[in-house]
């Protein structure tokens, strides 16, 4: 077995996962993609050190060099909580737990929190405008300084080349070592890079802790609410129904809805406090009823019970407030009443915002 070591700094990173905490980023390497004809001959692991961001490769510089590889991981990962990965939960950990079936190598990674970085992107990818969801792709959108432009594919032959050489004692065997350790370097170094997306993970999760006040303005073609968060990954955009969200390098959010005036509905629910007034057409608390002709009076629908309101509302996915508006009973649309009260409450806008956010991502296969 070969092994190369590089410790490296990467302090947006280092910061989400301080010294002491029992995380590690990894990345395979195989011949192929069937673990009952392929082997594994390359594992990257990266873990937090005192001096920055440790990265050790464990290459199979032998056939038989393998079970030195998965032998020494699978005795890393016993300390290991929290493992990060690419696709690790469709490909690297599923490979590496039949190769060491295989091979009689215990295996346990029961205890391990599995976090998949291509899964947190998933939601995102709309977001950010991104053409396909590779490892290269997502890096590039976040600026990474990746090296190494082959691809794992490609390097199943490399490495067939490299053994042969090894075999032949030919010199070239170095040269081909050095491009196959290269890129499983580049792969693990941008897993760490990107693996930051989990702090704009965490934000979009919980929103409401990491906003800023939120400013709102109205405009002609509708309201905007402003407001910034501590990351975010890159500029991106998505449109959503009635809603139109933009995220900004610097951290702004703008959130675009448009904003009608009409008369809409208020329902309410206790409908049968209220009583209707044949008359006048219009709902009166049964409290006062009791006093008025019975003639006049009639129970109440709950189609009927409603008060009509004019005034500028904006839409919303979900209720957050007893005053929601419709335009007829049980109607899907609902809206909010955009005035001084909802302009001047931050919990109320910062609580419309979340809403809107999530929504637009949850639609979008958020996990």
């Amino acid at each position: 077995m070969y092994r190369a070591e590089e410790t490296f700094r990467y302090e947006a990173v280092e910061n989400l996962f301080p010294t002491g905490e029992k995380t590690a980023w990894f990345d395979i390497e195989t011949t192929g993609l069937s673990y009952d004809v392929s082997k594994v001959y390359l594992i990257g692991i990266a873990e937090r050190s005192s001096d920055g961001i440790k990265l050790t490769q464990l290459f199979a510089d032998t056939l038989d060099s393998e079970v030195e590889i998965l032998t020494y991981f699978t005795d890393y990962i016993k300390n290991v909580e929290k493992l990060i990965h690419y696709n690790g939960d469709g490909f690297d950990l599923p490979f590496v737990r039949k190769r060491c079936a295989r091979l009689n190598i215990p295996f346990d990674d029961s205890h391990i929190e599995s976090i998949d970085i291509y899964k947190k992107m998933k939601p995102y990818k709309e977001l950010f405008g991104l053409p396909n969801l590779r490892q290269p792709t997502v890096e590039a959108m976040m600026s990474t300084d990746r090296v190494d432009e082959t691809n794992g594919g490609e390097l199943i032959e490399v490495y067939s080349l490299y053994i042969k050489y090894v075999l032949s004692k030919n010199d070239k065997a170095d040269d081909l070592r050095r491009i196959l350790l290269l890129h499983n370097h580049d792969d693990v170094k941008g897993l760490v890079k990107i693996s930051r997306i989990l702090e704009f993970d965490n934000e979009i999760k919980n929103i409401s802790d990491f906003m800023d006040s939120v400013n709102a303005e109205k405009k002609e073609e509708g309201a905007e609410f402003i407001f910034e968060l501590p990351y975010i990954p890159s500029a991106g955009e998505i449109h959503k129904d009635s809603y139109s969200i933009c995220m900004e390098n610097n951290g702004r959010v703008i959130i675009s809805v448009p904003v009608i005036n009409e008369e809409l509905k208020l329902f309410y629910s206790d409908y049968r406090n209220y009583r209707y007034l044949i008359n006048e057409d219009k709902i009166i608390h049964k409290s006062i009823a009791q006093f008025m002709d019975k003639s006049l009076v009639r129970k109440v629908k709950a189609s009927e019970c409603y008060t009509g309101y004019r005034s500028d509302f904006i839409p919303v996915p979900i209720p957050i407030s007893a005053h929601t508006f419709v335009r007829e009973y049980k109607g899907k649309e609902v809206f909010l009443e955009l005035n001084e009260k909802f302009t001047g409450s931050q919990d109320l806008m910062k609580r419309y915002c979340g809403i809107i956010l999530k929504k637009a991502l949850d639609n979008h296969k958020m996990m």
